[in-house]
């Protein structure tokens, strides 16, 4: 990604506040657990076995990388790997997966339709929904899902529908039930 100024740049690093390093008793171990079990990624449900079984040796580490204070990535720093016993090298950095919602906040626009269904749907009186959506949708207690081709982010009693080919914010409604 190319950025015209420094500004713009550093307006883009600054959405990755924080990795951390972890073992078992780290604040963010289980909510690494509670996302690696939801991400797009198959490999995540294994990843979240193998943190609720604390199956790591002293040294190891699970690496967690959060945006405003939530969950948006992981990867780890183990002996071994899933990889055949024929890799005879270490320490492996392996299970890297960033969410790429989160990843790609800056691509994310909408249609005028989808503009004036969001501000319908919702009540809102913004000038700026996109940004609004993204705020919402970078929150830390945001839940992000994806079926099929949409994300689906449940925040403050909303769901906001985003294609995840296009970065297209679709829709938005209250949350139902």
């Amino acid at each position: 990604m190319e950025y015209k100024d420094k500004e713009s740049w550093s307006k883009k690093a600054k959405i990755y506040d924080r990795n951390y390093l972890m073992t078992a008793e780290h604040a963010y171990w289980k909510e690494t657990i509670a996302f690696a079990e939801r991400c797009s990624w198959k490999a995540g449900s294994f990843l979240a076995g193998k943190m609720q079984e604390n199956d790591f040796q002293e040294w190891e580490r699970v690496c967690a990388v959060c945006v405003n204070g939530k969950v948006a990535g992981f990867s780890t720093f183990t002996e071994r790997d899933e990889l055949s016993e024929r890799y005879d090298f270490t320490p492996f950095i392996g299970f890297v997966f960033v969410w790429e919602l989160l990843n790609h906040l800056d691509k994310l626009h909408t249609t005028e339709l989808g503009v004036v269904r969001i501000k319908r749907n919702l009540s809102l009186d913004t000038d700026d929904i996109v940004e609004w959506c993204k705020d919402k949708i970078s929150s830390a207690h945001a839940i992000i899902t994806r079926r099929g081709k949409n994300w689906y982010v449940t925040v403050d009693d909303i769901v906001i529908t985003v294609n995840a080919h296009s970065c297209t914010i679709i829709t938005a409604h209250r949350k139902k039930g």
